[in-house]
């Protein structure tokens, strides 16, 4: 069966408050102009059905190739010029390496043995547990018990302006704030990677949404605002693919919304119920080749209000009951102010970090 990745961009007016827009007379429903083809038409309708109510206004999606369909025509022209350096002659995406940057590798022997104590510090202190990794940059992961598919949580999103981040070597360094899935049939990821590099465009200095999983790509959309809070979803739609939500302000301060969603294998295991697979959250200074003397660093990202869960309304906040493990890498390079298993400030470094 042909792989495809999806990617679904949903923008509407928010609230001032970081939340689910309310309900408008086309909510839910699956709308398709006419123009797009009929193949394309049927890949949409499918998708869209999956996903949750509030995901189907603007969708865009991608096919393993790099080519780019929409439910709206004006969408295909949007996402082309929002990633005009990411577009080939040919008009279709650029595709990129499954592991540019990845940062880590799951370990299914970090289990409970690595759980951080579940006493309240109200400090930063190096994490307590070690993660295993491929040597790719300090980071910090949480995962959830066996059973679940679904994580959602607010997020602070550091600022360069208020010098809470900073990378050395944007070609071979990348900050990445992201959630996922972890199955025995593989890994995904999805999340805000940093675009480090200044300038004017939109997708400057921003945080910017992105996938790692059977196939990466080149698509810089939805870039939000650094120094901001977004509100972030990751959730399996079906046991072919999986979508993350996120909200916040852009750039210029406007209020957006989009849905990211990638068909994957059902070879990996995911499944809605959550059978024998977990969800997992990571902020992590990826590195390809590891350096940690680069000097490179990204401080006070503030996870809260995080939950777990399978359908939607079953999310409960984090706890001792629903975390399996809790570790950073490497812990000299890593400081957590734990607060609980759902509330958590971090600050990685490539460089010595002392409380």
């Amino acid at each position: 069966m042909k792989k495809t990745i999806a990617v679904l961009f949903s923008v509407m007016l928010l609230a001032s408050t970081i939340k689910p827009v309310s309900a408008e007379p086309s909510f839910g429903k699956i709308m398709i102009d006419s123009q797009i083809s009929s193949r394309d038409r049927a890949t949409l309708q499918n998708v869209m059905e999956g996903l949750d109510p509030e995901d189907r206004e603007n969708v865009i999606y991608l096919y393993e190739d790099g080519t780019i369909t929409a439910n709206k025509v004006e969408l295909i022209n949007e996402f082309k010029a929002e990633n005009a350096n990411s577009i080939g002659p040919d008009g279709k995406l650029k595709l990129t390496p499954n592991n540019e940057l990845r940062g880590f590798v799951e370990n299914a022997s970090d289990g409970f043995a690595n759980e951080d104590s579940p006493i309240t510090t109200y400090a930063y202190t190096n994490p307590n547990s070690v993660c295993t990794s491929d040597n790719a940059g300090p980071f910090r992961r949480v995962l959830s018990t066996t059973g679940k598919s679904r994580i959602t949580a607010n997020i602070y999103l550091p600022s360069k302006s208020a010098s809470e981040v900073y990378i050395s070597n944007s070609n071979t360094e990348q900050a990445y704030i992201y959630m996922g899935a972890s199955a025995p049939g593989g890994e995904l990821d999805m999340g805000l990677a940093l675009n480090y590099a200044p300038g004017s465009s939109t997708t400057n200095e921003t945080w910017g949404m992105f996938i790692k999983g059977d196939t990466s790509n080149d698509a810089n959309f939805g870039n939000f605002k650094m120094g901001s809070e977004v509100f972030m979803k990751f959730y399996v739609v079906s046991s072919s693919a999986v979508a993350l939500y996120v909200n916040g302000v852009n750039k210029s301060g406007v209020a957006k919304e989009y849905t990211l969603t990638a068909q994957v294998s059902s070879s990996k295991g995911f499944n809605t119920s959550g059978s024998n697979m977990q969800v997992k959250r990571l902020t992590t200074i990826a590195q390809k080749p590891q350096n940690l003397t680069s000097g490179s660093y990204l401080y006070n990202v503030h996870w809260y209000n995080v939950k777990v869960g399978t359908a939607s309304g079953t999310e409960v906040l984090m706890d001792s009951t629903n975390t399996a493990s809790a570790c950073g890498y490497q812990i000299s390079n890593v400081l957590v102010n734990y607060i609980s298993q759902n509330n958590e400030y971090i600050k990685l470094k490539a460089g010595t970090l002392t409380p």
